[in-house]
């Protein structure tokens, strides 16, 4: 199983990727829906690092 860290890393992988892809015009709403979920993920991810950092214990 990945660690953390490399989730994160992972999924700002795949965000930064998709915006790439991201036409200049049209937007559809399948790839914007695609974006949510994923930084949805990553602010997750993010917060669960940031408790364990505060409590390295738990």
């Amino acid at each position: 199983m990945s660690t953390l860290q490399e989730r994160i890393t992972r999924l700002q992988a795949e965000i930064a990727d998709l915006k790439r892809r991201f036409p200049a015009h049209s937007l559809k709403p399948a790839m914007f829906q695609q974006l949510e979920d994923l930084e949805e993920e990553l602010e997750l991810l993010l917060r669960q690092q940031r408790e364990e950092q505060l409590h390295p214990n738990n």
